[in-house]
């Protein structure tokens, strides 16, 4: 007896269970990392600014390294390059060179001098590992005497991709 009453008390939680469970769903869920590649920079320089010359010869040239840049991407094992362009022409008689330090195992163009149509900057970015940041930028401005007096404003464009 004692038997038959265990069987009908378990019969009944398990009956009574599949009652309360109701229906079962799956879902299936699709999941992907697409390829990450960014840049970025610490800040606009201070005003690059020419303001002295030896007699007899061109103006001096105004530098500066206050700024630095850094990236990370998540396809190390794709080479990747930085370019760098400006946004308009620069004033006859004058330029704005940039020079990018390379990361590790990259290779730097050197001092690039910037026009409309991006140039190779850092090439080789091929280096597995932690993301570089803080790298140095110099940024150049320089003129011709006969550039006379200019000011202006030029936004830099730096692109990281393959």
């Amino acid at each position: 007896m004692r038997k038959l009453l265990f069987c009908s008390i378990l019969l009944c939680f398990v009956l009574g269970e599949a009652a309360l469970a109701g229906e079962l769903f799956r879902q299936n869920i699709t999941y992907q990392i697409l390829p990450i590649s960014e840049i970025w920079v610490s800040g606009n320089p201070p005003a690059l600014v020419v303001n002295s010359a030896t007699a007899g010869q061109q103006p001096g040239e105004a530098t500066d390294s206050a700024t630095t840049y850094g990236f990370s991407t998540n396809t190390w094992d794709i080479p990747k390059k930085i370019t760098g362009k400006i946004n308009e022409s620069m004033p006859d008689s004058t330029y704005l060179k940039v020079n990018l330090f390379p990361s590790t195992g990259a290779n730097s163009g050197g001092d690039v001098t910037l026009t409309t149509e991006p140039k190779d900057l850092v090439t080789g970015i091929y280096d597995p590992g932690d993301p570089d940041w803080n790298l140095p930028i110099t940024y150049k401005f320089g003129a011709a005497v006969e550039a006379g007096l200019v000011s202006g404003v030029r936004t830099v464009t730096l692109t990281y991709t393959e």
